[in-house]
């Protein structure tokens, strides 16, 4: 008998992405010493840097409630679940565990801006790992 789940009831149900541009110095209209300077940028004065941009995204998943051979899983049986992700093109994916299964979403931050393939899998608390689910490729 089977004690791997089904892999598509695991599937991400929901990827919503969101950009969050971090303030620079304090918003913008304001008066800088120094503004207003004609003199070009040099390499003693170079130009100010671009502020950082800091992706978030948030996923969302339905919890597995049966295995692969159709028997009933308990929400007390699911050990947790393993979210891997990279960049497209990157070769290694970046895995994080969470060994809770009633959590059912999670947010990934300090990204940078890029495309990203995401996956799920869930496992039992006897440490079976599903299949995964289907990749989502999701501009951040």
């Amino acid at each position: 008998m089977s004690t791997v789940f089904h892999h598509t009831k695991v599937a991400l149900a929901m990827v919503s992405m969101a950009l969050l541009l971090s303030a620079c110095g304090g918003g913008g209209g304001g008066s800088d010493a120094g503004a207003g300077s004609d003199d070009p940028p040099s390499a003693s004065n170079p130009p100010p840097a671009p502020p950082p941009v800091n992706a978030v995204a948030s996923l969302n998943w339905d919890r597995p409630t049966e295995r692969e051979n159709g028997d009933a899983l308990p929400l007390a049986e699911v050990g947790g679940y393993e979210i891997s992700y990279r960049r497209v093109g990157d070769e290694l994916f970046t895995a994080i565990v969470i060994e809770d299964g009633s959590v059912n979403e999670f947010v990934l931050e300090d990204m940078e801006a890029g495309s990203y393939e995401i996956y799920i899998s869930s496992f039992d608390i006897d440490g079976n790992y599903s299949s995964a689910s289907e990749i989502i490729i999701a501009a951040i």
